[in-house]
């Protein structure tokens, strides 16, 4: 999968068999879909992103999705 920040290849990290995370070596900057970050979040005691709030703000561009190229959209935290 290719960084959507820098257009490299980026590093694969499992946890046993599961696909867990992507890290851009480049950037630094890590990809992995909501169903892991939440997974990380309630592991951490934290709100799921669902529970978190936010807005979205169309004016930040905010490149591509690595997997199917469709289109992100930025969220800014309420908190």
């Amino acid at each position: 999968m290719d960084c959507p920040r820098d257009d490299v290849e980026m590093t694969e990290l499992t946890e046993g068999e599961e696909r867990f995370l992507f890290h851009c070596k480049e950037c630094g900057g890590l990809w992995l879909d909501a169903a892991d970050l939440n997974r990380i979040l309630l592991h951490a005691g934290l709100q799921t992103l669902e529970g978190m709030g936010g807005r979205a703000n169309p004016d930040t561009d905010a490149g591509e999705c690595p997997v199917d190229n469709v289109g992100l959209l930025a969220v800014e935290s309420q908190h």
